[in-house]
């Protein structure tokens, strides 16, 4: 059981990382709200003392429609918060990744790192004294975000949309107490592990707000289709990683899935109660997990609701009249442990034109602790022109780094310092995005040392997906990249 104290310190910690940066201040108005959301590491120590301190965090509150995706993974499809601190959170684990590649057979830096070997496996979990917490300063879109809402406040609800609609001929409005999640239904689907979502299925209004199912994310009904997201919504994710773990597929070759401990979430001052809020986040990551049988083992994942008794409030909340910021930005911790990553000399251009592609990624991906922040609308860097008015170099140069794109950079290259290297890139490098996810772990050989995990990762993904039909996501036609 989540101790209160611990989930307020969460909290505390990640909010006070947030109003103590000059930059996160400075670049997102105070008129304006978004959702900060962060990755949060809670050190146990031996004298019963806690610690914590933030190793990612992000805000954004939007996502793409499917006729801003990128083919070549050159965008971030979905910009919400939470979404944004575990990408952001995937480089920290990159990171520590090649920092095992480059320094695992030193005695003070396995010391000093949070993760270990798993004796069974080799690959690397975190030791037993670390815990990782979720942190999200309002409930997930979709399923978590549908809870009873306070009598006065539906009143109210029902109030401004009988002024909004009274003009409609014949429009009758229902008087609901649950909280509308925005997040679309589109009713049935077949899908199975690795199938895409088919194109242009409506939502399914019969379903708006049914508990339990999985939706894309929100947006308005009267969208074009091309500008409709195809994006699942959080709560869907939060679900899928507390059972797949938090590190994605690729990471796979170097770490056992990773679970958080919890997801904390600050309270809404709308919702009927706590309990109310709270039952609708457990349901959405850990119940209905067990109720589609996506899980083998029960979920370990807790939740919680702070109170604004025990924690400040976010300065950026959602609040009537404040507009939804254009801006989401992402941080990651960097580790004084860490070597710098470098490229070798032999591979390292010497020419007069300066670094090399490879040792530029390094220093954007690796080695550089500053903030980034996107245009969430478009999933570029702030400051890129329209998609319609750049070419493929163009669009690299205002690229996330979270974007699939540099992320599968991310593995190849610490795939190259991994040992028989050669003989993994180069099959890596045969395999499309997608397919090399499905391929994952690699080996070097039939004859190499094959680490296994406990359940193999693939059956886990087609267990998780053969519960969730209802997945829609994004096409295969995104997925079918290479470098």
């Amino acid at each position: 059981m989540l101790e209160p104290s611990v989930a307020s310190s969460v909290a505390q910690t990640a909010l006070q990382w947030f109003e103590s940066s000059s930059i996160c201040q400075k670049k997102l108005s105070q008129s304006e709200w978004t959702v900060l959301a962060a990755i949060v590491l809670q050190t146990c120590h031996g004298d019963g003392i806690n610690t914590f301190r933030v190793l990612s965090a992000a805000t954004g509150n939007k996502c793409l429609g499917r006729r801003d995706l990128n083919v070549d993974g050159l965008v971030v499809n979905d910009c919400h918060a939470e979404i944004l601190a575990r990408r952001a959170f995937l480089r920290y684990l990159y990171t520590e990744a090649l920092a095992w590649q480059l320094q695992g057979q030193d005695e003070q830096f396995q010391t000093l790192s949070l993760f270990e070997r798993h004796p069974d496996t080799g690959r690397l979990v975190p030791k037993s004294q670390y815990s990782l917490h979720l942190f999200i300063t309002e409930a997930p879109c979709g399923d978590a975000a549908i809870y009873e809402l306070r009598g006065e406040v539906v009143d109210d609800l029902v109030q401004q949309r009988t002024a909004k609609e009274v003009q409609d001929e014949g429009v009758q409005v229902e008087r609901s107490a649950l909280r509308l999640t925005g997040a679309k239904s589109r009713g049935k689907r077949a899908r199975t592990c690795g199938a895409e979502s088919d194109e242009g299925t409506p939502s399914d209004k019969r379903f708006a707000q049914v508990v339990g199912i999985a939706r894309v994310k929100s947006g308005r009904s009267d969208l074009p289709l091309e500008k409709q997201t195809l994006s699942m919504s959080c709560s869907d994710k939060l679900a899928k990683w507390n059972t797949l773990g938090l590190q994605g597929t690729l990471l796979l070759q170097w770490f056992e899935p990773i679970i958080l401990c919890s997801i904390i979430v600050s309270e809404d001052k709308l919702a009927k109660s706590v309990a109310n809020q709270t039952e609708a986040l457990e349901r959405a990551v850990s119940t209905r997990l067990r109720e589609r049988s996506a899980v083998e083992d029960p979920s370990t994942c807790e939740t919680h609701v702070v109170s604004d008794t025990d924690v400040p409030l976010f300065s950026r909340r959602r609040t009537p009249d404040a507009a939804p910021s254009s801006l989401a930005l992402n941080w990651t911790s960097r580790e004084s442990y860490w070597t710098r990553a470098s490229i070798s000399t032999s591979d390292e251009k010497q020419a007069s034109s300066g670094p090399s592609d490879a040792a530029k990624f390094d220093a954007r991906f690796f080695n550089n602790s500053e903030f980034e922040f996107l245009m969430a609308a478009t999933g570029f860097k702030q400051g890129a022109k329209k998609a319609s008015k750049m070419d493929h170099r163009a669009m690299e140069r205002v690229s996330s780094r979270l974007c699939k794109r540099n992320l599968l950079r991310a593995f190849y290259r610490v795939l190259a310092e991994q040992q028989d290297h050669d003989a993994l890139l180069k099959s890596a490098k045969e395999l499309e995005y997608l397919q090399l996810k499905l391929a994952v772990p690699l080996t070097a050989s039939s004859h190499a040392k094959a680490f296994v995990p406990s359940t193999p990762p693939n059956d886990r993904r087609k267990q998780f997906f053969e519960a969730f039909k209802d997945w829609i996501g994004v096409p295969a036609a995104f997925k079918q990249f290479k470098l």
